[in-house]
């Protein structure tokens, strides 16, 4: 909503119904000419005309600051004017005195007849101090809570007069709270929902809800709960790899989305085809419901985006040239659309996978419903949706046998898309969590004994028959190979291996071989790039790490740019990783959260990216280096942006964001695009 900065604190000026206050700011309702009269703005060099005022305004000492002071975040002409609120446009607000209540500043602090900065909750204070604004939306989360509880199956035999026990799993973070739910059951005996007691908080994934056996006799019910999980907004997965060239969103402490960046095709889905944002806008689900649901999970690649809402429904936005909106189009949208429910057989979805991208190449997705269905659509040119044919769907489709044959419990999709190379696995939720496969395999990466393409799912397989016991699941490089690590912790491999990227101490691909086992136990999971050239990194259940593949940049961290064909620990000394990020397509770089909050980086270190204070851009590192922010309490780090055009996303527990590197396209969410050769906090 339009408004001007909160108060300095020696200001007098009246508090009244034509002068209300709206989400910690003062809204303009009095002339210009009458403000300044009242102290609230003295003349500057930067002046504001009567007509004119831009979002989240200044204060006067801003408005005489020289535009070239970074320090100072001055606003120029060309500030004010872009997405200058005319007086019109003020009075269709129709600001109620309801609104009053928002955030911190309530009627009863308005009695007094002034504001100052006293009025403010402690954190918009800090704010108001540092840059003399209210806050622009709050802050952003960092404690992940459960959203909503959704029952797939009802089961039976249930006694409405004795409700059964619902668990929730207990969040993985130290000093969380457990969210708790109450079971309602229909007098057929069948359960019908669950109900949030507490949403709980330090959740950083979909926690597990168990619904007790009923009294006697009848099935178990089942239900999914679907958890929010931190500001950044991240994807569910560390292993998938994806990225993008644009945009940025985080979720803020009023559980809204806002996004920042470049909006190629509309990829950020702020209503536009193009243009850039260099402060946070609220992202809105294109519905004419009064009432949208809450996004919980949100994902990127090229100049596409999707979401997942609370209630497991889907939504796009940005380019759909090869149909991956799902919108039955090849054409565009710059806002996200719901994709249809009944395309999903209305079952709620709880995970999307799609291929990475770059600004306009084909795509494939899919989505994994909570009863283990997977539905596909986009690119189909190599069979790697797994529906049978080589046909561009531009809805999503049944995958068949997943959720009769089987039941399905992960999903990832990657492979060079600008060269249809891509293939798709899924672990099979059974005895035995194998390994399912379809698309390209030029090199073997289908481990079926060819190098024919496969359109149909079929078994991933070693010398003995299908890989067993699958845990996380990697597809990386321009021809793709697949990873697969298991609950037993070991290490399989397949396909193209022209950088060491399968591991296994040669660069020959797998060709009409099997899967083979390239560690025999400890790791935990395997994750690296999701495109172009091939690096990998397995993260042990000690917390250490091996990495492999390719190495041109130095991203491996091996002190040179020679690929690695052998799991290598280049790290050391004792070091314990609990999160592995890395850059998506060429100019790779690799960074590491340490359990101690600390961040390592290698590889590439273009427009100063791995955070160099001193603002030297050395090209690349090839040695790990740790990253240079003045504080060890980082909860999420996340990579954004495309090619050299990228940067390091840092959370910190506080809800603060810091990054560093280009910024052209307002990628740093600092009110401009200059880059940024030394650590700096978002405007959050």
């Amino acid at each position: 909503m339009p408004r001007i900065s909160a108060l300095p604190a020696a200001s007098t000026a009246a508090v009244t119904d034509q002068f209300p206050i709206v989400q910690g700011a003062v809204t303009k309702r009095i002339s210009f000419q009458t403000a300044q009269l009242s102290g609230i703005f003295s003349p500057g060099p930067n002046s504001i005309n009567t007509l004119e005022l831009v979002d989240d305004s200044v204060t006067s000492d801003k408005l005489q600051a020289s535009p070239t002071v970074d320090a100072n975040r001055a606003v120029t002409e060309d500030h004010i004017r872009s997405g200058a609120v005319t007086e019109p446009k003020l009075a269709t607000l129709s600001i109620s005195t309801g609104k009053l209540q928002d955030l911190s500043v309530t009627n009863p602090k308005l009695a007094d007849g002034a504001l100052s900065i006293s009025k403010f909750n402690q954190a918009d204070q800090t704010y108001i101090q540092n840059s003399g604004t209210a806050r622009p939306g709050g802050s952003v989360l960092v404690n992940g809570f459960v959203k909503r509880i959704v029952v797939f199956d009802g089961g039976s035999g249930y006694d409405p007069n004795n409700l059964p026990t619902v668990t929730v799993s207990a969040p993985l973070s130290l000093g969380g709270l457990t969210a708790t739910g109450l079971a309602t059951v229909s007098t057929g005996g069948v359960v019908t929902g669950i109900t949030l007691t507490s949403e709980g908080s330090g959740y950083t994934a979909d926690p597990t809800v168990t619904i007790a056996p009923p009294p006697s006799g009848g099935s178990t019910a089942r239900a999914w709960a679907y958890a929010v999980p931190n500001g950044l907004a991240t994807s569910d997965t560390m292993a998938s790899g994806y990225g993008t060239q644009h945009g940025s969103i985080i979720m803020t402490s009023d559980r809204r989305l806002k996004s920042f960046g470049y909006n190629y095709y509309g990829a950020i889905g702020l209503a536009a085809w193009n243009g850039v944002a260099s402060l946070p806008q609220e992202v809105f689900l294109y519905t004419t419901s009064n009432n949208p649901p809450l996004p919980v999970k949100w994902y990127t690649s090229g100049s596409t985006s999707w979401i997942v809402d609370e209630n497991g429904g889907v939504w796009s936005t940005g380019y759909g040239g090869y149909g991956q909106l799902g919108l039955n189009t090849t054409g565009n949208s710059y806002v996200f659309q719901q994709i249809s429910p009944a395309y999903f057989q209305n079952k709620p979805i709880i995970k999307l996978a799609m291929s990475a991208g770059g600004y306009t190449d084909a795509q494939s997705v899919f989505a994994l419903a909570t009863d283990g269905t997977v539905f596909a659509w986009g690119y189909n040119g190599y069979g790697q949706l797994g529906i049978g044919n080589q046909t561009q769907q531009n809805t999503p489709v049944l995958v068949p046998g997943t959720g009769t044959t089987y039941i399905i419990s992960d999903i990832v999709t990657g492979g060079n898309v600008s060269s249809s190379t891509g293939i798709v696995a899924m672990i099979v939720k059974n005895a035995n969590n194998q390994v399912l496969v379809a698309g390209y395999n030029g090199h073997g990466a289908l481990a079926n004994g060819s190098t024919s393409n496969n359109s149909n799912l079929g078994y991933w397989t070693s010398a003995s028959g299908p890989v067993q016991n699958a845990k996380t699941l990697h597809i990386t490089g321009d021809y793709p190979s697949l990873a697969v690590s298991t609950t037993s912790g070991e290490l399989w491999t397949a396909g193209y291996n022209g950088y060491g990227e399968l591991g296994n101490g040669t660069v020959t691909s797998t060709g009409t071989g099997r899967a083979t086992r390239v560690i025999n136990s400890g790791v935990d999971l395997i994750t690296g790039t999701g495109a172009h050239y091939g690096s990998r990194v397995a993260l042990l259940l000690n917390q250490q790490i091996r990495v492999f593949g390719y190495n041109g940049y130095g991203q491996l961290g091996n002190g040179g740019t020679g690929s690695v064909s052998t799991p290598t620990d280049t790290l050391g000394g004792g070091l314990q990783v609990k999160k592995v990020v890395c850059s998506v397509w060429n100019y790779q770089t690799t960074a590491l959260l340490l359990v101690d909050g600390s961040i390592y980086c290698a590889g590439y270190d273009g427009y100063s990216k791995q955070g160099r204070q001193d603002g030297a851009s050395v090209g690349s590192r090839t040695s790990w280096a740790k990253f240079r922010l003045t504080r060890n309490d980082v909860v999420d780090i996340r990579w954004q942006g495309y090619n050299q055009y990228s940067h390091l996303e840092v959370l910190t527990s506080d809800g603060k964001i810091y990054s560093v590197g280009y910024n052209g396209n307002g990628d740093l969410c600092r009110g401009d695009t200059t880059d940024r050769y030394a650590i700096s906090n978002y405007l959050l």
